[in-house]
């Protein structure tokens, strides 16, 4: 019913896929399954369809985050943790920390997955001995510079940060020993993690008694889109 409300007649302005939509609701409500825990925002028969839509791509990004990362942490986070000015920094290196980090500062970097995974970029948190105002920080490899760089530094929503934890990083970077060993970036190589798509998927597959070809393992970056 909820479906024939409100996709049919927004087909053509939804811009996603119904199967997407099927899943997110199905996972919805099968609580204690990886599914379930990566959900943000759950499917209820009162949401319209562009609150469902928005819930069900920020499922989607999680999905992503947990096939680059899984369950592991990215041992070689470039740097060491340190305090400066005030400031501490320490990496955000695994995909649990980088959903909660995420969800305090309401950001994007949930979407991060392949670029950290391929060794392109890493996060770290930055904030005030007192705890407050936290800040995100991404360092950046390119393939013809081994060398990390300062990217962004960026506040709750995206917004701009203080002078004061600019300056704060930039000296804890100077502090830092240079790289002894520099694999080269390869974002668009980054694997994906076949124990973790099983792990996603089987109750689906259990309770269906079949697996979708659409739901076969492949090294694709987004699963049931094409």
């Amino acid at each position: 019913m909820w479906a024939a409300k409100n996709y049919s007649s927004n087909y053509s302005r939804s811009h996603v896929p119904f199967v997407l939509l099927c899943l997110w609701a199905w996972y919805s409500e099968r609580f204690g399954t990886l599914g379930h825990e990566l959900i943000a925002r759950k499917w209820n028969p009162k949401m319209d369809l562009n609150c469902a839509r928005t819930a069900a791509y920020q499922w989607l990004t999680s999905i992503s985050l947990a096939f680059y990362l899984s369950q592991k942490a990215l041992l070689d986070t470039w740097h060491k943790p340190g305090r400066v000015d005030g400031f501490r920094f320490e990496p955000v290196a695994n995909a649990s920390d980088i959903r909660n980090e995420s969800s305090v500062l309401r950001n994007c970097v949930k979407s991060y997955g392949a670029r950290l995974a391929g060794d392109r970029s890493r996060l770290w948190s930055g904030r005030p001995d007192d705890g407050t105002s936290l800040a995100m920080l991404e360092m950046r490899r390119e393939e013809d510079n081994p060398v990390p760089y300062l990217w962004q530094i960026k506040a709750a929503e995206n917004r701009r940060a203080s002078a004061q934890i600019w300056l704060a990083a930039q000296k804890w970077l100077s502090r830092q020993k240079p790289l002894e060993e520099v694999p080269r970036p390869s974002s668009r190589n980054a694997p994906l993690d076949r124990d973790g798509w099983t792990r996603l998927w089987r109750p689906y597959w259990l309770a269906k008694r079949h697996i979708p070809p659409w739901l076969y393992y492949v090294h694709r970056r987004r699963p049931f889109l094409n």
